[in-house]
């Protein structure tokens, strides 16, 4: 067997074991190109990307930022493990300082996935780059204010006598400049002839590019049993609803909730941060507020409380509560828990975490043994040929 036939086999084999290794490990983002025009110099804007693979195998996915913008660019989390039917949702924001020119400025979200768990953390094994992606930033800084936002799913939640009436609406900042904003609402007879209250708000404050659910309350102390009219205006979107709301007898309403699930990733590496999240959903006929209190084991052991603040959810909305869990040793994590809403509890639901060292599939360690067999067995047999050849 002469070298040339020998470097066939070679390329041949390498080229065996790269597919059967990396051919399915692709990772995708989306969007791929991000623009953030018109935003002030220490204004806001954000948005959402999403990491996706079609890999079977877990994969460690981080994130570097890079460019003039780099720096101005904030993510929650650098890193996180997915694999096929498990993407990474990412909340970007952009903050640019405030002695900034304008212009436009340009950088890149470096978005890079290993088979295994970070080098830079002493005792991980580092496993290859799969792939790197640059997905191009660009920041246009204006200082011209823009005033604009615009509201929808105004509503108003019939209540008992005793307790608040509840009013809504979700404002969207669709300007540059941070808005906190002012809503009347004016409180009409059931004939609509005699105004009975008249109630002005400052809401909470909205970011550029983000949507706040604005929440109002008005008590019912002194007012009576019957049908009532709200007039919502919402004057910095130059928006206004009418309303018809009830205020009934106490013990009239129906209070009903479902904690609808606990999500957590499946797979994560020791030491890095994650989020847990459980989803509350209101299916009653009054506002609730609501709680969620649970806790982490491992080996049948609780490691971590998680108790949330109380959150109100009005009727037929959600709520989430959000923790942050940060695994000390490899090993099986069961986070549980339940809602605790109107004197009530949901069932207890629960989710399983997984927590790895490394993430190297028992796939690439076969694909690497086999190619190491049949190296050394090429080896061996030109070795055997050429004492043949040449005694």
């Amino acid at each position: 067997m002469n070298k040339k036939l020998f470097l066939l086999y070679i390329l041949f084999i390498m080229g065996f074991i790269f597919q059967i290794t990396s051919a399915q490990e692709v990772v995708g983002v989306s969007p791929a190109y991000y623009q953030f025009e018109n935003v002030l110099r220490g204004g806001y804007a954000e948005r959402i990307f999403r990491i996706s693979t079609n890999s079977e195998i877990p994969l460690e996915v981080s994130i570097e930022m890079i460019g003039e913008v780099g720096s101005w660019i904030k993510i929650p989390f650098n890193s996180s493990i997915i694999s096929k039917g498990s993407s990474w949702s990412l909340l970007a924001s952009v903050e640019p300082p405030n002695y900034i020119p304008n212009g436009n400025y340009t950088g890149f979200i470096r978005i890079s996935s290993r088979s295994t768990g970070s080098s830079s953390r002493e005792g991980h094994a580092t496993g290859a780059v799969i792939s790197v992606l640059d997905v191009a930033v660009t920041v246009s800084i204006t200082d011209i204010e823009n005033l604009r936002c615009i509201s929808k799913n105004i509503e108003g939640f019939s209540t008992e006598k005793g307790e608040d009436l509840i009013f809504s609406a979700d404002v969207s900042n669709l300007g540059n400049v941070r808005i906190k904003p002012r809503v009347k609402i004016d409180l009409w007879d059931q004939e609509q002839i005699s105004l009975i209250d008249t109630k002005e708000f400052v809401g909470s404050e909205v970011l550029p590019t983000r949507e706040v659910k604005q929440i109002f309350k008005i008590p019912t102390k002194n007012m009576e049993i019957g049908q009532y009219w709200a007039d919502i205006q919402i004057i910095e979107c130059s928006d206004s609803s009418l309303l018809t709301i009830d205020v009934y007898t106490p013990g009239t309403l129906r209070a009903q909730g479902l904690l609808k699930d606990i999500i957590a990733p499946p797979i994560v590496l020791v030491e890095d941060t994650t989020t847990i999240e459980a989803i509350f959903e209101n299916i009653g006929e009054k506002m609730v507020e609501a709680r969620f209190k649970g806790h982490i084991l491992f080996n049948d052991k609780i490691i971590q409380l998680l108790e949330s603040e109380p959150l109100e959810v009005p009727i037929s909305s959600s709520a989430n509560f959000t923790f942050f869990f940060t695994p000390e040793r490899e090993g099986r994590y069961v986070v549980v828990g339940r809602v605790l809403y109107d004197s009530k509890r949901t069932f207890e639901s629960s989710k399983v975490i997984d927590v790895v060292t490394n993430g190297i599939s028992l796939l690439k360690y076969l694909g690497y043994g086999i190619a190491m067999i049949i190296i050394i067995y090429l080896y061996l047999k030109i070795r055997h040929e050429r004492r043949k050849l040449f005694g």
